[in-house]
């Protein structure tokens, strides 16, 4: 329509010209930055809108359309659910990465399920299912707020017949007391505190094995980020590490000293020759290069880092 056809419209008929103008320009308008995710060069804009909308306090939830996949994000989470406000997806480059390397290893052959520890809302879980990655998934997730998201982004994808839920956390011992502390502003730092008289949401756990049941060997893949709590994990996980467990998961040596996971990770990961680092995924690493990592992380300030395991 050109600009002398609406001015004439608008003229004439007021209440028709405000439809056009709503269905040809606020409309579109209002999609492309506040739903679908736009290319990586406007990731500032939408990020600059979310941090808007979470100021302003005035939604919860919000329902973002990603690349291929449906999320409910929470307005007050400023990482993971930013992240897939901003760009629709939250880490799975690195996910990706993994299992181009996984199945290069193994020579294209690839586990059938996938254990997301720490899934949060799913942005790692999801994906993974809905693009054929893996036919099931069991997500655990200790949080009741992400829980809720989690459940809620499984159903939007049409996948709660492919993903299981378990609502708790993972460590050394089945129905053990925990405390669960939970972070105001990034969802995805909740962690298990440490020590006598901690602090926290209390939560129960169990084990990597308890949840893998009769799983046969071989069908397992780990991909775990759960805040310096690791090495408790794996020290559950005994069974599955045996049958040669394939796994990701988060490296951040500051968080596994201060938890007192560091000695039992290590002592975990003595089962596995090799390890990648998913930074720098062209060079496999052998297992005895990991206090290096850790010096080489320090050195560049780096926090952590992701790390692949395989037998």
């Amino acid at each position: 329509m050109s600009k002398e056809s609406y001015i004439a419209m608008a003229m004439a008929d007021p209440g028709r010209a405000l439809q056009r103008f709503l269905q040809l320009v606020l409309y579109p308008f209002l999609r492309v930055t506040l739903v679908a995710p736009l290319a990586s060069g406007a990731r500032f804009v939408r990020e600059a809108v979310f941090i808007a909308l979470r100021l302003s306090k005035k939604l919860k939830w919000f329902i973002v359309e990603g690349r291929s996949e449906t999320y409910v994000v929470n307005c007050a989470d400023t990482v993971i659910s930013r992240d897939l406000y901003a760009t629709g997806e939250f880490d799975f480059d690195k996910f990706e990465t993994a299992m181009r390397l996984l199945a290069r290893e193994r020579g294209g052959a690839l586990p059938e399920i996938m254990f997301d520890v720490g899934a949060n809302v799913g942005s790692i879980c999801i994906p993974a299912v809905a693009r054929g990655h893996f036919r099931r998934a069991v997500a655990i997730e200790p949080n009741a707020m992400s829980c809720r998201l989690l459940r809620a982004n499984i159903a939007l994808n049409g996948l709660h017949a492919a993903i299981d839920v378990h609502e708790t956390a993972v460590g050394e011992h089945v129905d053990e007391a925990l405390a669960l502390d939970t972070s105001s502003a990034n969802f995805g730092d909740h962690s298990i505190a440490r020590g006598n008289g901690a602090a926290g949401v209390s939560i129960r756990s169990t084990t990597l094995d308890a949840i893998a049941g009769g799983l046969e060997p071989g069908r397992v893949f780990l991909w775990m980020d759960i805040q310096g709590y690791e090495g408790y994990a794996l020290a559950g996980a005994k069974r599955l590490i045996g049958e040669g467990l394939p796994m990701v998961i988060e490296f951040w040596p500051r968080a596994l000293h201060a938890s007192g996971a560091h000695p039992k990770l290590i002592e975990a990961l003595r089962e596995y020759p090799a390890f990648y680092d998913l930074r720098n995924p062209d060079a496999r690493r052998p297992i005895a290069e990991l206090a290096e990592l850790e010096a080489e992380l320090a050195r560049d300030r780096v926090m952590f880092t992701d790390i692949l395991l395989l037998r």
